[in-house]
């Protein structure tokens, strides 16, 4: 029996296996609901009366069987039934969150581990959204469930919260307490922590600006003012009492239990199971030796004609195979899913965030170095490209990639050792129709369910859209069908594998109904992408719930699938590729729908721009949005969408989307004559390239942009687009020319009074002279840039300079003033929650407490930047700080540690080609092979480094010739 999870703290949710169960019936929702928590046996009369208190008992009884009847269709073997009693059947396998939550904290004092599994267990109030209006009784009962649960979840948050507390682990503690207010923000309580907990980091000014906060919100809630207590507390943080406990030289660590329980599940991702999966017992133990045996092959491909049941089996092999690879399923629909996503989507399923790797090399490079050493499932599915793909074998080692296609050559050219999937057996294929159509009505009729089958080649797509078609009229026999494919099969002039798929779905769309046949058209806007149904609703011009009962009814026969999106609780769909190709056909060339699957998706970028979770799901449709609208000629529309998007795009590091989108934005800026949108254009595109390190193209761009903005006499496209154009310079290091344009930027931004603009400028010259060597300029620059952004509390531009200054006065020998930047920069980190710039400022404090000196500080930091490095997948970064952990192992004579992290810095910097860091790291290894006595290998180094620096004119070049000289004076010796 498969096990029963049902979730009931948040939106409700039950699962039997891994299949995700649809109840449409409330009230069966929530009689299944009141069992499973009651833990009772109840009487059927009493249940009624829960339900149906406005009804007579015989009218009542007569609902409640009617809902046991739906129940039981999905959940016979979970109830305990009798003529007069039902509950849950506690025997049964299942688990509930709600008693798991219950069993955390009831009757003792909660470890730390069982208060952070039962906050983590409560995702929100008990049945969120689940009400029965016509049962007021039942509502009852829950409203007294939602209250005692809440209270519960509340104290055990304020008891975790103080156990960080006591182990210092501030942000931690922080991040709980935000997650308690968003849903309970007028708890005094929760805001005394929170006011504690920002005095105790460090962050006075902000705990004392809380309890202004706390203010507001109990005299809007309560009308009342904080009580003694509070109003105390803020007198203690003024006074300064909670500053001498905060030291800023450690970072905060999150003692190890709770690391351990905060380490996520393995990600399971593979396509959902199939209810009537039959047969392919043979495939599946050949397949399941080939994946898993001594001898297994890296890459596996399934290859056959579309509808032949690849995907499926592939589903089932999943689930077979699951706890064979121990890391995780990692799955993606490859035929129209870009790359550089799926790579995404993969890391975010593993707890990495690559978002600012923009371009396919670097993430799916970054993303190898996750899975060296994993032993993960690569399902790659509806393979047609091996240009599209090769980038996705990412496996180590210990993993295997699965691939389907229909292709050999595209196999074949991926090296992948495949396995060829023919149709069903005749066995199979009636077993199939039998699974769905239940055996008392297939035996009668054997003969036409052969024929069915055969006329259909035993192609389980085909002989289940059938098979559903048949479901759904009850009173039509077999025979009849089989004769309505054959005569349909007779008009058809296709090859006979593509004729027995064609048959199939021609026979059901001739049996749908004027409405569902337009439906099932309008899907094949979409080409098989995935989409949500308020999409489908704008399209169709109907409201969602129409939309969605529609669309509920493809599904049932099978003519469209269910999917789940990054989101649980939206439900999303997509077809099968040759029904998706059908519906287009059906469709045909419908310029007004295309319209409005077009202005369905700008307006929903423009609500939706800021919220980049809403919009993950969606890129692929936008982006289609967009070349729809320029296909069919709607320039303002085209310049609309990206510029909808074009903060999204930059935001997320889409930069590949951004640059395809300015060349469209262009076409549509140029055939409607508006220079001014072409400017904007061209500076945006060319910001796009930098991004990207394209520099020859982004030069091109941004010289157009300026020599257009010159003569429309646009000063400010004027400034920016010499802002960008000096950037390249200082990084190609041509400094007398990015002076130049520097200064000519920052003298018309100062005559427009764009204070922003002028702070970025002062930035970029500070960065000009500290590469220059001027330090004293350098810092002088990045106090007026300070300034400025202070002034425009520019918060996120702050940071850097932060940086800046930190590293200038580094070099400068001050310590303390690097020590004060970095601080500042730190607990702006954390009140922004920027985990990016965290990561660098900790690198910056590594490198202060290794100057003071301070050893076991300096390490602390750089093992916490390397974490952090690691998710974002930065690993250039990573090099640098596995070379500063290196400096910081040899300080504490450390050389096994040093060596092992030089190495593997070496090792990283060497695949990214980074030749001038390159030399440092071969310098540093030869000192630490001289230290420890092999004058061999301290030569090997300090050769390498000198021949790559040779190229380069390094500035070591001359240490590297002294090293060299010593080592062989001591070998002539």
């Amino acid at each position: 029996m498969a096990i029963l999870t049902l979730r009931l703290l948040g939106r409700p949710q039950m699962f039997i296996g891994d299949q995700q169960i649809e109840m449409k019936s409330q009230k069966a929702q929530a009689l299944f609901y009141y069992l499973a928590i009651s833990r009772q046996i109840h009487s059927r009369q009493g249940l009624a009366g829960l339900l149906w208190s406005d009804l007579g008992e015989v009218a009542a009884r007569r609902n409640l069987r009617v809902e046991l009847l739906k129940l039981r269709t999905v959940a016979d073997d979970y109830l305990e039934t009798s003529r007069d009693t039902i509950g849950l059947n506690r025997k049964s396998d299942y688990t509930l969150d709600v008693e798991r939550f219950e069993a955390c904290l009831h009757g003792h004092e909660p470890s730390f581990a069982e208060l952070l599994e039962a906050v983590n267990l409560y995702q929100g109030e008990f049945l969120e959204d689940f009400h029965i209006r016509d049962a007021p009784l039942f509502e009852e009962w829950v409203t007294a469930e939602r209250e005692r649960l809440s209270q519960m979840a509340r104290q055990a948050t304020l008891r975790l919260v103080e156990y960080y507390i006591q182990q210092q682990a501030y942000d931690r503690g922080i991040e709980w307490v935000n997650t308690l207010l968003k849903r309970e923000p007028w708890l005094e309580e929760a805001h005394q922590q929170q006011m504690r907990l920002l005095a105790l980091n460090g962050q006075r000014s902000a705990a004392l600006a809380h309890y202004e906060i706390a203010s507001r919100i109990l005299d809007e809630e309560f009308g009342v003012p904080p009580s003694d207590e509070t109003n105390a507390l803020y007198d203690q943080i003024e006074s300064g009492a909670f500053e001498q406990e905060y030291s800023p030289l450690a970072p905060r660590t999150v003692v190890a239990s709770d690391m351990q329980s905060a380490v996520q599940a393995p990600p399971f991702q593979a396509p959902a199971a199939q209810l009537h999966f039959v047969g392919r017992q043979e495939e599946l133990q050949t397949l399941q030796a080939a994946l898993t045996g001594e001898k297994r092959a890296r890459v596996v491909a399934l290859v056959g004609m579309a509808g032949v049941g690849k995907t499926t089996l592939v589903a089932q092999l999943a689930r077979l195979l699951r706890e064979h690879f121990r890391d995780g399923v990692l799955w993606a629909y490859t035929a129209d899913s870009e790359p550089l996503d799926i790579l995404g989507s993969w890391a975010q399923a593993l707890g990495y965030d690559f978002s600012s790797l923009s371009d396919v090399e670097n993430r799916a490079a970054a993303l190898r170095g996750v899975l060296v050493d994993k032993e993960v499932l690569l399902l790659l599915d509806d393979v047609r490209s091996v240009a599209r793909v090769r980038p996705l074998l990412v496996n180590g080692e210990a993993g295997v990639t699965l691939l389907t296609s229909r292709d050999f050559d595209v196999a074949t050219a991926l090296h992948a050792h495949i396995y060829a999937i023919t149709e069903m057996t005749p066995q199979d294929g009636e077993q199939l129709l039998t699974r769905i159509l239940g055996e008392e009505r297939v035996h009668p009729e054997a003969a036409a369910a052969r024929q069915i089958c055969t006329l259909l080649q035993n192609l389980p797509l085909a002989v289940e859209i059938a098979a559903q078609r048949l479901r759904s009229r009850p009173r039509r026999r077999l025979a009849d069908m089989a004769t309505r494919l054959q005569d349909t099969q007779e008009r058809l002039d296709l090859a006979i594998s593509d004729r027995a798929v064609r048959t199939s779905f021609l026979v059901s769309w001739e049996s749908l109904d004027n409405e569902q046949r337009r439906i099932f058209a309008l899907l094949g806007l979409f080409e098989g992408r995935s989409f949500a149904a308020p999409a489908l609703a704008y399209i169709a011009e109907l409201d969602l719930y129409t939309t969605e009962d529609r669309l509920f009814t493809l599904t049932a026969l099978s003519l469209l699938n269910e999917e789940e999106s990054d989101d649980e609780t939206a439900v999303r769909y997509r077809q099968h590729p040759l029904l998706a190709d059908f519906a287009r056909e059906q469709l045909g060339d419908n310029r007004a729908m295309a319209l409005r699957l077009v202005h369905y998706y700008l307006s929903f970028a423009q609500e939706e721009r800021m919220n980049y979770a809403a919009l993950q799901p969606e890129w692929e449709n936008l982006m289609i949005g967009l070349q729809t609208a320029h296909a069919l000629a709607e320039w303002q529309v085209v310049v609309d969408y990206t510029e909808t998007l074009t903060e999204p795009w930059f935001t997320r590091a889409r930069y590949a989307e951004a640059r395809h989108g300015y060349a469209l934005m262009r076409e549509a800026a140029e055939t409607l004559e508006d220079k001014h949108t072409l400017v904007r254009c061209l500076l945006q595109w060319g910001e796009a390239c930098i991004e990207q390190d394209d520099y020859p193209e982004a030069e091109e761009k941004l010289q157009s942009s300026l020599k257009l903005a010159n003569e429309l006499q646009d000063r400010q496209a004027v400034a920016q687009s010499k802002h960008f154009i000096a950037k390249i310079d200082l990084d190609q290091s041509n400094y007398q020319v990015a002076k130049e344009y520097l200064d000519e930027s920052r003298q018309l931004l100062s005559e427009l009074n764009d204070l922003p603009g002028i702070a970025s400028t002062i930035c970029q010259q500070a960065i000009l002279l500290y590469r220059r060597g001027d330090l004293s300029g350098a810092q002088e620059y990045c106090q007026q840039a300070l300034l400025v952004q202070r002034q425009e509390n520019d918060l996120v531009g702050i940071l850097p300079t932060l940086r800046l200054a930190a590293d200038i006065a580094l070099e400068q020998e001050e310590l303390d003033s690097a020590q004060e930047y970095c601080q500042q920069a730190l607990t702006l980190c954390q009140e922004l929650q920027n985990r990016g710039e965290l990561a660098a400022t900790y690198y910056s404090l590594a490198v202060v407490a290794r100057h003071r000196k301070e050893i076991e500080i300096a390490r602390n930091y750089a093992h916490e930047a390397l974490s952090l490095l690691r998710v974002f997948g930065d690993r250039k970064f990573q090099a640098v700080t596995l070379y500063e952990i290196s400096r910081i192992a040899t300080l504490s004579n450390n050389l096994t540690e040093a060596i092992s992290a030089g190495e593997e810095s070496l090792a990283l910097l060497r695949e990214l080609k980074e030749n001038f860091n390159i030399v440092y790291v071969l310098r540093h290894l030869g000192e630490l092979a001289r230290q420890s006595g092999n004058q061999a290998k301290a030569h090997t180094y300090f050769a390498d480094a000198h021949a790559i620096g040779l190229s380069q004119q390094h500035p070591l070049l001359a240490t590297l010739a002294t090293h060299l000289a010593q080592l062989e004076d001591a070998t002539v010796v």
